[in-house]
């Protein structure tokens, strides 16, 4: 009601038209909403969503292999404290056997100690590894390889190098097969070796 004039509000045109309009607005609104849900439920019903990768707990109650990153760094630690220390003996019989079969102690000196840039390795940090499994045919097991890869940094006097040693495993062990420095190979245990 007006005030004071005892009459209703409703009968105003003007006031009239605005309700109209904002219930046509709360209308349309709704109408949207519904045909939005019945829209997407229709959308979803006919596409398939991709579900997330899950990774399960392996039940392989079989023999763990050591962490090729570990296993290298461990093996060129002991390889490169042997020559910082100057116990070329023990560096060598770190070296797989193809290597020792096939080089003498004097031609793995002769790397070692030829080069003033390789005379003082004082440490080895190796960054990262790779190796190879291939599975039997006929969906047998897995097999991996019996050679694995392992580059990083050695630190010598004049710096850094980079640096990329080859191992050859050997039961839980392994054993350096090659070694490269700047991409040159230093000691190398496969194909020809130099004369003895």
């Amino acid at each position: 009601m007006l005030q004071g004039t005892g009459q209703d509000d409703d009968g105003d045109p003007e006031r009239k038209k605005t309700r109209r309009a904002w219930r046509d607005v709360l209308l349309s609104l709704l109408g949207a909403g519904i045909f939005g849900v019945i829209l997407v439920s229709y959308i979803l019903k006919g596409v398939t969503i991709p579900q997330p990768t899950i990774l399960l707990p392996e039940t392989d109650a079989g023999a763990r292999w050591p962490d090729d990153l570990q296993l290298g760094q461990r093996v060129a630690g002991r390889f490169v404290a042997a020559l910082h220390t100057g116990d070329l003996d023990a560096a060598y019989a770190q070296m797989a056997g193809p290597y020792r079969e096939g080089a003498s102690l004097k031609i793995f000196r002769a790397a070692w100690t030829t080069s003033p840039l390789l005379a003082s390795p004082q440490s080895i940090k190796l960054s990262r590894a790779h190796s190879a499994t291939m599975q039997l045919p006929g969906g047998g097991g897995f097999v991996r390889g019996a050679t694995f890869t392992a580059n990083g940094m050695l630190l010598v006097g004049s710096g850094a190098l980079e640096v990329s040693f080859t191992f050859l495993r050997e039961a839980e062990d392994a054993h350096v097969i090659a070694v490269f420095v700047g991409g040159i190979p230093i000691v190398q245990g496969l194909g020809q070796q130099p004369a003895r």
